[in-house]
């Protein structure tokens, strides 16, 4: 079994998904955290490397490396933006403090043809999760990625790619839990985006996971 962990950052989710028949592509496009990632995860069934995932058409990006690494991101917007919770208006913008860095990109796609077709793909890229799935032109296994409620535009664009691709049924986790699996897929794309417009934002989160 393949995973890809797009976003790895240091390997929590990577290590807490590795066995002997599941083999994980970790990826982290900070240099910084990529160095971490691959100290954290040696030894381990787990291929670590350092790009940014986007749908740019270039082989660099510029992207927004966080004084904490957990929130580093390839949209400005993540740490900037009033309706983010870590914006300018946020009571949680202390954390915003940022550098620009250039720094390798690749896309979903060239990823699969690279590495192969995996079961489960995550990805967790701090509010640019859009940009990573516009990359990908085929559907894979099961799928899921981070959601924020007042980033609900955002995340709309990508239901909507996703069920362009073929993606046709999605549940919401509400829990920060590296080994969830969804019991049901219970939402549409039409009752998925009913939902999220009734959480609180920058209050809810999560996951959302997508199958056909």
């Amino acid at each position: 079994m393949l995973l890809f962990d797009i976003g790895a950052n240091v390997g929590k989710w990577s290590l807490a998904n590795v066995s002997t028949n599941r083999s994980i592509l970790a990826v982290e496009a900070s240099r910084n955290t990529y160095e971490t990632l691959v100290q954290n995860t040696k030894g381990k069934n787990i291929t670590c490397v350092n790009y940014a995932v986007s749908d740019s058409l270039n082989d660099t990006v510029t992207f927004y490396e966080s004084a904490f690494d957990t929130l580093s991101t390839l949209d400005k917007r993540w740490l900037e933006d009033p309706r983010s919770r870590f914006g300018i208006n946020s009571p949680y913008n202390n954390y915003s403090a940022h550098r620009e860095v250039i720094v390798n990109s690749i896309t979903l796609d060239k990823l699969v043809e690279t590495y192969g077709v995996p079961d489960l793909l995550k990805i967790d890229v701090e509010g640019a999760e859009n940009k990573v799935i516009r990359s990908l032109s085929k559907k894979t296994g099961l799928l899921c990625f981070e959601w924020a409620s007042e980033w609900s535009p955002e995340t709309f664009e990508a239901v909507d790619h996703l069920e362009s691709l073929g993606y046709d049924r999605f549940h919401v986790q509400n829990s920060d839990d590296y080994t969830y699996r969804p019991i049901t897929f219970e939402h549409t794309s039409t009752s998925l985006k009913r939902y999220l417009e009734q959480t609180k934002p920058m209050v809810d989160w999560g996951m959302i996971w997508c199958y056909f």
